[in-house]
């Protein structure tokens, strides 16, 4: 199963029979047969025939939408009434700060197990600077309260901290002629938060479509509270992703040269605007690291991200229906 992504404003997306077709309005189409897409990501101004759009809710393939900067606007789905007691129980849980208080724990023992092992793995490469080892053993701590964190407010200022702290180390991570002081958003106002930004956004399109699947409201959340439009549940759950999916795939294109501070330019809006080229190359490492296989703690078994995000998905809703704990995804390495 596949991403099918329409980057260019004058791309369109089409039916034909039970295929999909897209491509330039003027130019050549590609097909691709409906059952081999797994969704639909729309990035700017791109057009979706209603005909298309028929066929993605007969299959039950989601379709999300996102502003030219890469910014989250929406996701079209089918709606068909599958694990209706389930979604009242989600609710249930969202509304019980007893019930709901596990499940967001996981969600962020997660992320910053995950946090620190993307430092550890910069220690392998001779980046043994002391901010870093202090960082570590304080992520390593923060997880430990996170774990034993009495409401979802104290777990809120432990989150928030602990991205602090990571992302005041993460400029050490890059190459030389790479700044990062911070993160910053709406608009990010460097390459590196562009980069990340976008990233992120790629992997909420993922996980709204893996939480959908599960039978879960994406916008009935425990860690991030219910707001108009905004898919909680889904944030949540990408949380314990971020690190291991998105922070890695960004470290890689600037590490590996793929992508350049040349490829960014002020907007006049006090944001920063990234060309096409790189836009292209970010869609591409996302897809790539998705494919890739990844194991868990205390676990042998490995199977691709895309995949992994679905099974935490059915993991939450197991939680959920059972209401147990939360148990996340560690990255074994």
């Amino acid at each position: 199963m596949a991403t099918l992504y329409l980057t260019h404003d004058s791309g369109i997306l089409g039916r034909k029979g039970t295929a999909l077709t897209w491509g330039e309005r003027s130019g050549p189409r590609n097909t691709i047969p409906s059952t081999s897409v797994e969704d639909v990501i729309v990035l700017g101004n791109g057009t979706v025939s209603t005909q298309a759009i028929r066929l993605l809710l007969e299959q039950d393939v989601p379709l999300h939408y996102l502003n030219g900067s890469g910014r989250y606007l929406g996701s079209l789905t089918s709606g068909k009434n599958r694990g209706r007691n389930l979604r009242k129980k989600q609710e249930e849980c969202a509304s019980s700060p007893g019930a709901s208080l596990p499940l967001a724990r996981g969600c962020v023992v997660g992320k910053i197990l995950n946090q620190r092992k993307n430092l550890v793995r910069a220690t392998y490469k001779n980046r043994r600077s002391p901010s870093i080892l202090n960082a570590i053993n304080e992520l390593a701590f923060n997880a430990s309260l996170a774990g034993t964190a009495e409401n979802v407010e104290k777990l809120r200022g432990i989150e928030g901290a602990s991205a602090a702290l990571y992302f005041s180390v993460f400029e050490e991570l890059l190459p030389s002629g790479w700044f990062f002081n911070g993160r910053n958003r709406r608009p990010p106002k460097d390459p590196v938060n562009a980069l990340l930004s976008f990233a992120y956004t790629l992997l909420l399109t993922n996980v709204v479509t893996s939480v959908i699947a599960n039978c879960l409201d994406p916008a009935v959340g425990f860690l991030h509270p219910e707001y108009r439009g905004r898919p909680s549940a889904a944030l949540d759950l990408m949380e314990e992703f971020r690190p291991c999916i998105s922070d890695r795939i960004v470290l890689a294109v600037i590490n590996q040269g793929i992508i350049s501070p040349c490829d960014f330019s002020p907007d006049g809006a006090g944001g920063i605007h990234m060309n096409a080229k790189a836009r292209t190359s970010l869609l591409k490492a996302h897809a790539e690291r998705l494919s890739t296989s990844g194991s868990a703690e205390k676990e042998d078994k490995s199977v691709s991200y895309c995949r992994r995000i679905f099974l935490q998905a059915g993991k939450m809703a197991s939680a959920i229906w059972e209401g147990k704990d939360y148990l996340p995804y560690v990255v074994k390495k």
